[in-house]
């Protein structure tokens, strides 16, 4: 059997196969087109995407793995974090552009990560009722708001 985009199948038995009606076969062909363009914009490895769902949405990085399965996906971000496997609907393909955005994005996550305070780091409290004391962080939550501080007159 030839496809209508080209391809040519293995050898089918002679139930395999039916003669279809002319407008069953317009229907095939506009069915055969849409799966061609779907698989021609499918991310594949190397590509550089960006993740639409799940707890990494909003996150560029390059297709490390694929699996072709239900879930074939594996994301190496520009921070060098690989993802959980992910389902197809989960990234799409970014152009050029797009990918340089995303990687300056990552860089400045990982340098407020590597920033970030964390227990036992002296800290000066910037905001809010403690404003200017200083202390040791004594508890990091890592929530909307992470930190007990003890301050340094023991309080």
């Amino acid at each position: 059997v030839r496809f209508y985009d080209g391809t040519v199948s293995e050898w089918m038995a002679e139930d395999s196969v039916c003669k279809v009606s002319e407008d069953e076969k317009t229907r095939g062909q506009q069915a055969e087109k849409v799966t061609a363009a779907k698989k021609a914009n499918r991310p594949a490895k190397n590509d550089a995407v960006k993740v639409m769902s799940g707890e990494h949405a909003g996150r560029y990085g390059r297709i490390s793995e694929d699996a072709q399965g239900d879930e074939p996906y594996r994301v190496r971000f520009y921070d060098g974090t690989v993802s959980e496997w992910m389902a197809e609907d989960s990234v799409c393909k970014v152009s050029e552009d797009e990918k340089t955005r995303g990687q300056q994005a990552e860089k400045v996550t990982a340098a407020k990560k590597a920033n970030r305070p964390a227990k036992n780091d002296a800290v000066k409290v910037m905001s809010g009722e403690h404003a200017g004391r200083y202390g040791r962080i004594s508890e990091d939550a890592q929530g909307d708001e992470p930190y007990r501080v003890r301050f340094y007159d023991g309080t």
